[in-house]
């Protein structure tokens, strides 16, 4: 029986009866991981999502793979893999004859192998049949299936020992010269073994078997731990708690048990200082100089310590079984390393290759050289992103880099120390990629100083005289961004004017990679800090080539972090090996700093003694499309399923990181209905008030009249709702411009709408720090006195006023049933409490939205997202017009109706819009008793283009007559009656 033809509790394991809507999104996912396709899915917040994903993906894991196994054992696959060509090869064709012996020879191990574990499997199977008939105690049952699981991959381990002769060793990969230096033969042109993946080939050798039978693991994603641990907790829930082979992978920062580690403050000291640790006892000896402090502090080292204690190979694969034999999460198996004197870290890489599922947080899955860190593989494995909601901003954030003037300096200054101390010692090819950096980071630092001045008066020139030209094409070498103070490019705008077009910019990004260079270099630096401040650096010389400069020289600056400073200038360059339509980089310049540049700048002259203007100057490439840097998950991955309780509007998706498959069958889009019965929601709209039209456009939104208006429409809200009411405003100048207003003389709407709830408004997160220059400081909070209801404050944030509303409401929870009075919360779209808050039962009992939350299109960011948006539309819009022409052709005038509606989509700012509403609304039901209201004040909201981007859950919920009510004030009277009926079958529950 198919899957699709199922229903009920047994069809896929679920732990309880499943609604309606959970049935349907077990059905979508197992059929998207059967067909191999990629699913975009919604299920709303508190509809049992995670547990309804596990059923269905574990559901079609193990069926998947007895299919497999029970395919391996019929000896056909084998057969047709490893078979010989049939016409025998010419006795002369000697190279023919030997490849053939060699592939039969090859063939013969592997089916030798297979057979080894396939044997296992069978034990295993038969081991947990006898274990679940037996009398056994809970708790012995327990202990006995993980000594049953630890036997079946124990065995994988001696099948591949067996088969190929290879044997594990302990210790790390040695460094043959200091443990700065980098060291390159002309035989190895990949660079030195990565010290952090020590084991990787023992691990591959290992995987061989678990690979040939393409068995499928489950990558399963989410944005923090913290999630990742409650997904854990839902599988232990399931009958697959005992079966599934689960690991976690995280960072040093939460897996790692060495003190001298987890002490510092950055993940990038905690990296290198494992690494440093890593390296041989021998190796840190012969670092060691003739300076006597230095020598002190290695002798102190080696006395100490021989390493890292944690760091041991063979209990790191005992600890990686236990992790395997039932569910840990991250503090479990932090716990177990710490008992056991192991490091987690490593033992949860090792686990990789045997677990069913794994889960990692984003930052592990969007780069290929963190997944590779992992050993982890895509290929012939199922993706399934939880909260996929921000996935698109997450991909862009990952792949976009910033660097600063302070950052570029520091970072040259520290290349050629390197460079100074270790150049008569240095390979060739290690010399020749260093001193080209070097060159590489002086140019930009020369393109800042020189030749920015000038383009940032032929910007103000072009503006003033009303030019457009710079916005007429994207390719323009820099086009005018709508503030005065930033400048929008190409890549290849930058690398021709900074004189860097013919740098082969991927070779020395691999370089960058294979050799380590920057835990080398910050480590040479952190033993020797600049004693002084290093004379500037002289005009890039007028030679072509890049790969000669002057070694004693660099740019004026104060220390910085060295390690924070490489790593910038890194990621900037492997920015730029992006295709020159994926991004562009936005060159900002602060106020002060343009000004002076802007009036200065025919001054400027080819003696620079210091740092200028430009210091406060910074390099940001800004990815715009998604598409090419997700195309590897979408494209190697076996399927692909995004789930999100917000997910609408698709298109977001389909036009942005799902573009490759959008409009083909692989493509799967789903959203599921609430598991609540409609009579415990209730969405209303409003659009008039009194013959005024709730206008909150950015002209608008201040009128006296529309203010005063939505101050009675809150009035009628707070009479009729019980217990606790947020309210959603676009932006935090708005809701606190318009406190302002309803405060002034004369203006009574404020005194009466906290007399009839408490109100408290959430506060403007505090600005970071002018002084500080990678973004990191914060400065005082600082209190705007405006008589905020309970906000007043100064040192009251956004978690004083969540705990302070959540008191009020629990105070009115304690009082009679009959009363309204409770608290309202005006918090912000898009802000800290409108998303990640569980606004549970009394806590929410309506959840108003003021607006639409339109983002600035005056940012130069959103300008470049706009164009590219526009121009991928165009292409679609042409494509419906052909299929409609062909459609009219041959099926009528209402087929080609149908085609061409295809092409109308809503706009990136409506698409932006519409997703930080329906983030906001989406924290309205949390669980299946929960009831509440959702009220919309907008006229906006009622245009059918509007609500068609609401969620399914919202538009299903609507009453015919929504849109006339919202119209003639008729909208309020239906809230007494939902919320007296809806109380009334809570009590009775």
């Amino acid at each position: 029986m198919n899957r699709e033809e199922r229903s009920g509790q047994s069809a896929y394991s679920f732990p309880f009866t499943p609604y309606p809507s959970q049935l349907s999104l077990m059905n979508e996912i197992y059929t998207c991981l059967k067909d191999g396709q990629v699913g975009c899915f919604e299920s709303p917040t508190g509809t049992g999502k995670s547990l309804s994903t596990i059923c269905a993906s574990l559901t079609w894991l193990f069926e998947e793979e007895a299919r497999i196994l029970e395919r391996a054992r019929s000896g056909a696959p084998k057969e047709e893999i490893g078979a010989p060509n049939d016409q025998a090869p010419s006795s002369d064709d000697w190279l023919s004859e030997y490849i053939s012996q060699y592939e039969k020879k090859k063939a013969q191990e592997s089916t030798t192998d297979d057979s080894y574990l396939l044997d296992s499997l069978d034990a295993y199977n038969e081991l947990l049949k006898r274990i679940e008939e037996s009398d056994l105690s809970a708790k012995k049952r327990v202990k006995a299936l993980e000594q049953a699981r630890l036997l079946l991959i124990k065995s994988h381990m001696d099948a591949r020992s067996a088969g190929t002769g290879v044997e594990g060793g302990d210790g790390a990969t040695k460094i043959d010269d200091d443990d700065c230096l980098i060291h390159f033969t002309e035989a190895d042109e990949r660079g030195l073994d990565d010290i952090d993946d020590d084991d990787g080939a023992d691990l591959n050798d290992e995987s061989k078997l678990i690979e040939k039978l393409q068995l499928p693991k489950i990558i399963f994603c989410s944005r923090t731990h913290s999630q990742l641990t409650q997904f854990m907790q839902e599988i232990r829930k399931t009958s697959f708690g005992s079966t599934v082979r689960c690991v976690t992978l995280g960072s040093r920062r939460t897996l790692c048990i060495n003190p001298s580690v987890t002490s510092l403050a950055s993940d990038a000291a905690m990296n290198e200082k494992c690494l440093e640790l890593l390296q041989p006892k021998s190796q840190a000896v012969k670092s060691a100089t003739a300076d006597a402090n230095k020598k002190q502090r290695v002798r102190k080292e080696d006395s100490s310590s021989k390493g890292c204690s944690f760091k041991q190979r063979t209990l790191e694969q005992q600890l990686s079984l236990q992790y395997l034999s039932q569910i840990h999460d991250i503090e479990d198996m932090v716990t177990r390393g710490k008992d056991q004197a192991v490091c987690p870290y490593y033992a949860s890489k090792d686990a990789v290759q045997y677990a069913h599922v794994i889960c990692i947080p984003y930052t592990v899955l969007l780069h290929p050289d963190v997944r590779a860190t992992f050993h982890l593989s895509l290929t012939n494995n199922v993706v399934i992103i939880d909260e996929a909601h921000n996935l698109v901003e997450a991909i862009s954030h990952s792949h976009s880099a910033e660097v600063c003037v302070a950052q570029l300096t520091g970072a040259f200054e520290a290349i050629q120390a390197y460079l100074q101390r270790y150049q008569t010692r240095l390979h060739n090819r290690s010399l020749y990629f260093l001193t080209l950096l070097s060159a590489i980071v002086k140019k930009l630092f020369f393109f800042v100083q020189r030749q920015l001045p000038t383009m940032m008066v032929a910007q103000s020139a072009t503006a003033a005289a009303g030019d457009s030209h710079s916005s007429s094409s994207s390719s323009s070498s820099a086009a005018a961004a709508a503030s005065t103070k930033t400048l929008v490019m190409t890549v290849n705008d930058l690398l021709v004017r900074a004189g860097m077009d013919h740098v082969n910019l991927f070779a020395l990004r691999r370089f960058l990679v294979d050799a380590q260079l920057v835990p080398r270099i910050a480590s040479f630096r952190l033993r020797n800090p600049p004693t002084a401040p290093p004379p500037p650096p002289p005009p890039p010389s007028s030679s072509s080539s890049t790969a000669h400069v002057n070694s004693t020289t660099a740019p004026t600056t104060q220390h910085h972090s060295c390690k924070a400073d490489l790593q910038a200038v890194v990621a900037l360059l492997t920015c730029l090996t992006y295709h020159d339509d994926d991004g562009r980089v936005f060159v900002s310049m602060p106020t002060a700093a343009a000004a002076t540049s802007t009036a200065a700048s025919a001054a400027a002259s080819t003696t620079t003694t210091g740092p200028t203007a430009s210091s406060g100057v910074c390099l940001k490439y800004q990815l715009l499309s998604t598409a090419n840097r997700f195309r590897d998950i979408v494209t190697q991955a076996r399927a692909l399923v995004l789930l999100g309780g917000t997910m609408q509007p698709f298109h977001y998706f389909t036009s942005t990181i799902l573009r490759d498959v959008a409009n083909t069958p692989r493509l799967r889009l789903f959203a599921c209905g609430h598991i609540i019965p409609r009579k415990q929601l209730l969405p209303l709209m409003v659009a008039k008030h009194r013959g005024v039209t709730l206008d909150f456009t950015h002209e608008r939104r201040l009128h006296r009249d529309v203010t005063t208006a939505l101050g009675d429409v809150l009035l009628q809200i707070f009479a009729a709702v019980p217990r606790g009411v947020v309210v959603f405003f676009p932006s935090y100048q708005y809701v606190e411009a318009l406190v302002r207003q309803w405060q002034q003389p004369g203006d009574a709407t404020w005194i009466r709408l906290n007399a009839a709830k408490p109100i408290y408004v959430e506060r403007r997160p505090p600005p970071p720090t002018a002084t500080s220059s990678h973004g990191h400081g914060h400065s005082h909070s600082h209190s705007h006195s405006h008589g905020h209801g309970h906000s007043d404050n100064p040192g009251a944030g956004s978690q004083n006023i969540w705990d302070s509303y959540c008191r009020e409401v629990q105070q009115a929870q304690a009082q009679a049933r009959g009363g309204t009075r409770g608290a309202c919360l005006f918090s912000v779209l898009g802000g800290k409490l409108s998303e990640g808050i569980n606004f549970s039962d009394d806590l929410a009992r309506a959840v108003v939205v003021v607006g639409m939350p339109f983002p600035d299109t005056r940012d130069a960011v959103l300008q470049e997202k706009m164009r590219l948006y526009n121009a991928l539309s165009a292409t679609s819009t042409a494509s419906a017009a052909t299929a409609a022409a062909t459609a009219s052709s041959s099926t009528g005038a209402a087929a080609a109706a149908a085609a061409t509606s295809v092409a109308v989509s809503p706009t990136l700012p409506e698409l932006l819009c519409m997703r930080t509403v329906n983030q906001a609304i989406g924290r309205a039901i949390r669980h299946h008793r929960d009831f509440a209201s959702v009220i919309l004040i907008d006229h906006r909201y009622t245009q059918p283009r509007v609500m068609q981007q609401l969620p399914a859950w919202i538009r299903q919920s609507f009453a015919p007559t929504v849109t006339s009510a919202a119209m003639n004030d008729d909208w309020a009277r239906s809230l007494p009656e939902f919320f007296v009926s809806n109380y009334a079958a809570w009590r009775d529950a």
